[in-house]
């Protein structure tokens, strides 16, 4: 069957949806199976949204009689049904490679994916569309239902609550609505609007569930991720494991619900995520365990900066420590807990009235920032004052007379010593290296949390290098019980 389009646009969709071409009235579609050159449609021809659209429709029978009486024509209806098919394979070409190089990778960096193999994350960027939006183009809007995560591939876009005030900027690489996915929240939280032209994927719940059937070990990590939020949300961690004297309010359990919780075993050093910066501002706050923060080499005098955790400072500003390339390294178990500053923002202006604790934690949150970047700013100066530099000795000036006369005793150009570059530091230290504990391996007694899980078992790879980076050893860590009360919070 072929078809002649008669007034309106159609459009030419590939098998994924993405949209390739127009055709115009006039145009001939489904020559291909109606001269018997394919036996199946490789594209999905769509009415034009604009307007109506009409065609006629040309039985095989009739076709059959006109290529036998002019064979000349179909010849031209071959040629342009090759055209067509290689125009399509090479969009269906680009479309593979910006899944392979812009897509794969974002989202082997989010919280309930990152511990999928790279074969499985492959799988469910497959199916995946490009969504655009317009400089100024609403996302989403606050309050809406939700039940997909969109993932910046491409752009910069704005959260803004439902007063209208901006809480953070997102750019490339920012991931929102994973709780949405994992059925842990129905609504957006806030309205994303973008910055520019920016590119998007959107990953719904049912489709992620629908191609993780086959595999029931990444189907039960999903499951766990919830239900270790969930819990979470009963300990009220970790605002009430800071010094505020909070209770486990409204805030209290939304700020639990959008932390990620990690477990750090003694020596072992924190890894902040490759794209920690697209998602705007992050807190590290330690519950349990003390860790050191260290910058440049383990020996240098200057280290540890500071020491963070119990008895310590208990919050650590993310952004500060990859502006100053500083690090924190446990020195015994540890667990804390990762919270956007944006998710902080909005269960706070979310609710009528601010919590009795939150003051107390904003002064908390600017003492603990400025007093790190203040150590942070003099310790990076004394590093790099350290680093080797190179010094250059300067040649004797020569005398013009005693070289234009050739004098007995001139300098000359054979004579100087011959320019050399000495590394020399501006100051030496004493070898050591105190603070670089050696990572000690987990107990089995209590596993580390599924955000820190990987899943391989369900589609073995070949042993490619990225599925090698994968397979890390999880094990677990012994950690004091938690005491039933809550913990001591200071009267500020």
């Amino acid at each position: 069957v072929m078809y002649l389009l008669v007034a309106g646009n159609a459009s030419v969709i590939l098998a994924h949806g993405d949209e390739v071409a127009q055709i115009k009235s006039g145009a001939l579609v489904g020559e291909g199976g109606a001269l018997g050159i394919a036996n199946k449609r490789s594209t999905k021809i769509g009415a034009w949204k604009a307007g109506m659209v009409r065609l006629i429709r040309l039985q095989g029978l009739s076709i059959g009689k006109a290529v036998q009486r002019c064979p000349e024509d179909c010849k031209a209806l071959e040629l342009q049904f090759q055209q067509r098919s290689q125009k399509n394979a090479a969009a269906e070409a680009i479309r593979k490679e910006w899944i392979a190089k812009s897509v794969i990778p974002l989202l082997k960096g989010c919280q309930i994916l990152n511990g999928f193999s790279t074969k499985l994350v492959s799988k469910i960027a497959a199916p995946l569309l490009k969504t655009s939006f317009a400089a100024g183009q609403d996302m989403f809007v606050a309050g809406d239902s939700a039940d997909s995560m969109i993932v910046i591939v491409d752009g910069e876009a704005e959260a803004r609550c439902k007063q209208g005030k901006v809480v953070a900027r997102l750019s490339t690489g920012a991931v929102t609505g994973e709780l949405a996915v994992l059925g842990l929240l129905s609504f957006r939280t806030a309205t994303f609007t973008a910055c520019r032209q920016s590119d998007t994927v959107v990953i719904s719940s049912s489709n992620l569930r629908q191609v993780l059937q086959s595999s029931e070990a990444a189907s039960k990590h999903l499951d766990k991720l919830a239900e270790e939020r969930r819990m979470q949300i009963d300990r009220g961690f970790p605002v009430l494991s800071l010094p505020v004297g909070a209770s486990n309010d409204v805030c209290s359990r939304t700020i639990a619900l959008h932390s990620t919780r990690y477990i750090l075993a003694p020596g072992e050093t924190w890894k902040i995520p490759e794209n920690a910066l697209a998602s705007g501002a992050h807190h590290w706050i330690f519950a349990r365990g003390r860790g050191v923060i260290l910058a440049g080499p383990s020996d240098h005098p200057m280290n540890p900066i500071q020491t963070v955790g119990a008895g310590a400072t208990p919050l650590v500003s993310e952004n500060l420590c990859i502006q100053y390339g500083a690090r924190v390294v446990a020195l015994t178990p540890v667990e804390a807990f990762r919270i956007s500053c944006m998710d902080i923002q909005l269960a706070t202006i979310s609710v009528r009235s601010l919590p009795n604790w939150f003051p107390r934690f904003r002064a908390l949150e600017r003492e603990a920032c400025k007093h790190l970047k203040d150590k942070l700013f003099r310790a990076k100066s004394v590093i790099d004052m350290a680093r080797p530099q190179k010094v250059q000795i300067l040649k004797p000036l020569k005398h013009r007379s005693s070289t234009r006369l050739n004098a007995p005793g001139s300098v000359s150009q054979s004579n100087l010593e011959p320019e050399k570059d000495y590394e020399r530091p501006i100051f030496l230290t004493t070898p050591r290296d105190p603070f670089a504990v050696r990572e000690r391996p987990l107990s089995p007694s209590l596993k580390r949390p599924a955000s820190q899980s990987a899943i391989l078992d369900s589609y073995p790879s070949r042993g490619g290098k990225d599925d090698q980076n994968d397979q890390k050893g999880h094990g677990g860590v012994r950690l004091r019980p938690l005491s039933a009360t809550r913990p001591k919070t200071s009267s500020q």
